[in-house]
């Protein structure tokens, strides 16, 4: 009979596994509750990203500022349950029409006051002293 040759720690190679140990028995239970978290964490974000953008959508009200994916900045003139129009220079009085999914954000709200978005036009820089 052929023996096995003894590993490191005098014990014979034949019983013993390379992913034995405390790491090789608590490997898959780590991953699997790592996994878990990861798709936990990705699903409630989803989902607190959409109860947010129905809030957007459901504030929405007529002379609304506000911005546009493509980054137009106009006031609500019109609306209807999938389409805005909005006045984009007031001079000319040029309204376009977009849909209402377009939307980003809410720069000042007619009925509310401003909201926490800061126009580009309100901010005033202050001159540096050297």
């Amino acid at each position: 009979s052929e023996s096995q040759p003894a590993g490191p720690d005098g014990a014979s190679g034949a019983g013993a596994s390379p992913a034995s140990g405390l790491f090789g028995n608590m490997f898959l239970p780590i991953m699997i509750g790592v996994l878990l978290l990861m798709v936990f964490t990705t699903m409630s974000s989803g989902r607190r990203q959409k109860k947010e953008r129905a809030a957007l959508m459901d504030s929405l009200g007529k002379h609304d500022r506000v911005q546009t994916s493509g980054g137009i900045i106009g006031t609500i003139m019109e609306m209807s349950d999938d389409s805005v129009v909005l006045r984009v220079d007031e001079a000319s009085n040029t309204r376009i029409r977009f849909a209402k999914s377009a939307i980003l954000q809410v720069h000042h709200s007619a009925g509310k006051g401003p909201s926490e978005s800061v126009d580009a036009e309100e901010i005033i820089e202050e001159p540096v002293h050297a």
